[in-house]
C-alpha cells in the first residue's frame, strides 16, 4: 500500500474514531493515539488538505464499503430523480440526478448497469419509483440485475433470465456497487419500488406467485399477492398504492415479516382518481397528496374520521395530465409539489386551491424518461454531529501540520 492510500485508510479510521468518541468517550484514548502517531503526522505534512478532506468524506459516507459512482453529498431541499435511458423495454441504464428546485442539474451519476448492477425498462412507467428508507438518509431502487438472457421485455422474463434485485442511493452521493438479488422474486413480473427499515426491505410489483408485496432479509417471502406500485414506510407502518381491484392506498400496521393482509387507507373517496402511484403524507396525518397517471396530483384532507378529496394539480398546456413520481416540500408555508411524467417535472404551490403546474425540467422521449422523484431530506441531528466531528478532526490535523 503506497503512502497516499495508507493515508486515506488511516484518515478514514480516524474520522470514524472521532465519531465514536461522541457516543462513547471511553474510546477517546484510542483516537488520540491515532492522531498523535508520528508517522501519521508525517503523512499529514506530506499530503494535501484536499486529499484528507476527500478521505474524511469517504469515511463518513461509508462509500468505500459498498458504493460506486461516488458523487458529492446531496443538498437538503434539492430534488433527487431517477432517469432511465433508451426507448426499449428490454434494457434501460439508470442515472441518478440531483436537481435544484428550479430544475437545473446540480450533479448526476450513473448506476452501474453492467453485470451485477441494475437496469429498468425504458418504457414501463411503473418502474423506477424511489422511496425514502426509514433511516431518512437513503432510498431504495428496485432493478433487474444483469447479465440478462432470453428475449423480450425485462418484466416478461423469468427470475433466472433477468434476476430482480435492489440498490441503495444515499444522501452522501453513492449508489450500491452491486445489486442485492431477490432470488426467485417477480418472475415474469415487474418490480416497481422498494423501501428499507433496518435489516429488512419490502417491495411492490405485479401480482403473482412470488410477486406482489414482498419482503427480504436473509431471504425473500411474499407478504401479499396484490398488484402494487409504490411502497413506503410511514411512522413505522408499511403503505402501498395500487391501481388494481379497489384502487387506492393501503397499509399494514407495523412492518410485516411474512404473510399479512393490508387494510384500506384511501379508497372509494368521491373524486378520487383511478390510477395512483407515488404519495406523500404530511406529518400531521391530515393532508395527503397522491400522484395519479390519469390526473396529475390530487390533494386529500382528513377530518378525524374520513378522507375527502380537496382538489387537483394539473400541468400547464397539456391535454393528458399524468403523475408518477412525487415529491412534496412540507417545510414551506404552503407545501410545494413536484411530480414527474415520462418527459417532464412539474411544480406547483398549494396555496389552498387547485393550481396549474409548470415544467422545470424536460427530456426528449427519444432519449429516455423520468421516473421516481423525492426531496433530499434535512439531515438528522446525529448526522449533523457526525459532520461536526469530521470538521473538528480536520481542523486538529491542520493545526498540527502548521505547527510541524
Amino acid at each position: 500500500m503506497n503512502a497516499s492510500n495508507w493515508f486515506k485508510f488511516t484518515a478514514g479510521i480516524a474520522a470514524l474514531a472521532s465519531i465514536a468518541t461522541v457516543a462513547n468517550p471511553s474510546v477517546r484514548p484510542v483516537f488520540l493515539l491515532i492522531v498523535r502517531n508520528r508517522s501519521m503526522t508525517h503523512l499529514v505534512r506530506r499530503l494535501t488538505a484536499s486529499v484528507f478532506t476527500a478521505a474524511v468524506v469517504s469515511a463518513l459516507s461509508l462509500g468505500f464499503l459498498a458504493a460506486s459512482a461516488p458523487a458529492g453529498p446531496l443538498t437538503a431541499g434539492n430534488l433527487v430523480l431517477v432517469q432511465v435511458s433508451g426507448t426499449v423495454n428490454s434494457a434501460g441504464p439508470i442515472t441518478i440526478r440531483e436537481l435544484s428546485t428550479t430544475g437545473s442539474t446540480v450533479q448526476s451519476f450513473p448506476v452501474d448497469s453492467g453485470n451485477g448492477g441494475g437496469q429498468i425498462s425504458a418504457t414501463a412507467t411503473s418502474e423506477g419509483q424511489l422511496s425514502l428508507n426509514a433511516s431518512g438518509d437513503s432510498w431504495t431502487l428496485g432493478v433487474y440485475v444483469p447479465p440478462f438472457t432470453g428475449s423480450g421485455s425485462l418484466s416478461g422474463r423469468t427470475a433466472v433470465q433477468a434476476p430482480r434485485g435492489f440498490m441503495t442511493v444515499t444522501t452522501s452521493g453513492s449508489v450500491s456497487s452491486a445489486a442485492t438479488v431477490l432470488t426467485g422474486a417477480y418472475s415474469n413480473d415487474n418490480i416497481r419500488s422498494g423501501v428499507q427499515s433496518g435489516d429488512r426491505a419490502w417491495f411492490a410489483g405485479s401480482a403473482g406467485v412470488g410477486s406482489g408485496i414482498m419482503t427480504f432479509s436473509s431471504g425473500t417471502a411474499q407478504v401479499q399477492d396484490i398488484n402494487s406500485r409504490v411502497v413506503q414506510v410511514i411512522n413505522g407502518d408499511l403503505f402501498y398504492s395500487t391501481g388494481a381491484g379497489t384502487v387506492g392506498l393501503y397499509k399494514y400496521t407495523g412492518l410485516p415479516t411474512g404473510a399479512a393482509t393490508s387494510t384500506a387507507f384511501l379508497t372509494g373517496v368521491t373524486g378520487q382518481g383511478g390510477s395512483p402511484y407515488d404519495f406523500a403524507l404530511a406529518t400531521s396525518g391530515s393532508t395527503l397528496y397522491v400522484a395519479d397517471d390519469g390526473i396529475g396530483v390530487q390533494k386529500f384532507t382528513f377530518n378525524g374520521s374520513a378522507w375527502s378529496h380537496a382538489y387537483n394539480f394539473t400541468a400547464t398546456g397539456v391535454t393528458s395530465n399524468r403523475g408518477y413520481g412525487l415529491a412534496v416540500d412540507f417545510s414551506t408555508t404552503n407545501p410545494t409539489l413536484y411530480w414527474t411524467t415520462p418527459t417532464n417535472i412539474y411544480t406547483a404551490v398549494d396555496a389552498g386551491s387547485a393550481a396549474l403546474g409548470t415544467s422545470i425540467a424536460s427530456i426528449s422521449s427519444a432519449t429516455g424518461a423520468f421516473r421516481g422523484l423525492d426531496i433530499v431530506p434535512v439531515p438528522e441531528p446525529t448526522s449533523l454531529a457526525t459532520l461536526g466531528c469530521a470538521a473538528a478532526l480536520y481542523a486538529v490535523l491542520r493545526l498540527r501540520r502548521r505547527a510541524a
